[in-house]
């Protein structure tokens, strides 16, 4: 790949080297003859890379082996970015690719606002949950560590991926742009309330390799989330999952959630919300 890239570089210098209006060796035709080589290499490079390999499937042996849970760390970011892909495919995120996705789970792992959790079952990872403790922290905390970095991935990523740059600029640019501006004017960061007022925390994604469903690995992570929200000071959580029979409604309802009805999306997937309070535990 690496060696089609420089050899088609190098050609198209050589064609817009002897176009007219470069065979005067002008500085300015030079520069931008170099930046539209240099430009033609990046989407070349981006188009002919090759993808991640698929998560490897779970195979449980032993049907004694017990589920663990630990906090996730950057090793697992690659690992939890393609389980992701493959079991929630619908995602804006996902249409971004596999470095955007790495970059965003590691917000997850690096926040102080912020929980994630890696499922094992005899040393194989076998599940991840992420989510939000406190949600106007943690975004403020993206604003401030992580911004510059997300925006420049997916801005690389929307520039070869004109099917999700058009999905953006129609669903997401001005909510983004109005996020920026709000964090903008309000550059201190708040500390976490104690004057008793409610405040959810947000359950963001779970997921489960094929292969290691049916063993509760779901409810240990969903658990797990919960205890760390408790711990945190939340009074609630919430989420959202697709409607009908393509989301996992009946999944949480079996620990006790409590539907709250569907949610407007900017995309206009269909999706519901779910939430459980520290009292019904």
């Amino acid at each position: 790949m690496v060696v089609g890239t420089a050899l088609g570089a190098a050609a198209l210098t050589f064609a817009l080297h002897h176009l007219p209006p470069l065979a005067g060796h002008a500085l300015e035709a030079i520069a931008l003859a170099l930046g539209i080589v240099g430009l033609s290499a990046m989407i070349a490079a981006r188009l002919w890379a090759t993808p991640s390999a698929a998560v490897e499937d779970v195979v449980v042996i032993e049907a004694t082996a017990t589920n663990s849970l630990r906090c996730a760390t950057p090793a697992d970011v690659d690992f939890m970015a393609r389980l992701h892909a493959e079991t929630l495919p619908q995602a804006f995120f996902v249409s971004l690719g596999q470095k955007f996705m790495r970059r965003y789970y590691a917000t997850f792992i690096e926040s102080p606002y912020a929980e994630a959790l890696v499922a094992a079952v005899s040393d194989h990872r076998a599940g991840m949950i992420v989510g939000v403790l406190d949600p106007p922290l943690h975004v403020r905390w993206i604003a401030r560590n992580r911004a510059i970095a997300l925006a420049l991935s997916a801005l690389s990523a929307l520039v070869v991926r004109p099917a999700a740059a058009s999905m953006f600029l129609r669903t997401r640019a001005r909510r983004y742009a109005g996020a920026w501006r709000r964090h903008r004017r309000s550059r201190s960061a708040q500390a976490p309330a104690t004057d008793g007022a409610i405040r959810p925390a947000v359950l963001s994604h779970v997921s489960v390799p094929s292969g290691a469903r049916h063993r509760g690995i779901g409810q240990s992570l969903v658990c797990g989330f919960e205890t760390s929200a408790w711990s945190y000071g939340a009074d609630w959580i919430t989420l959202t999952t697709l409607a009908g029979s393509d989301g996992a409604s009946d999944f949480y309802e079996s620990l006790g959630w409590r539907y709250r009805g569907p949610v407007h999306t900017f995309d206009g997937t269909r999706v519901v919300e779910w939430s459980i309070a520290r009292s019904a535990r």
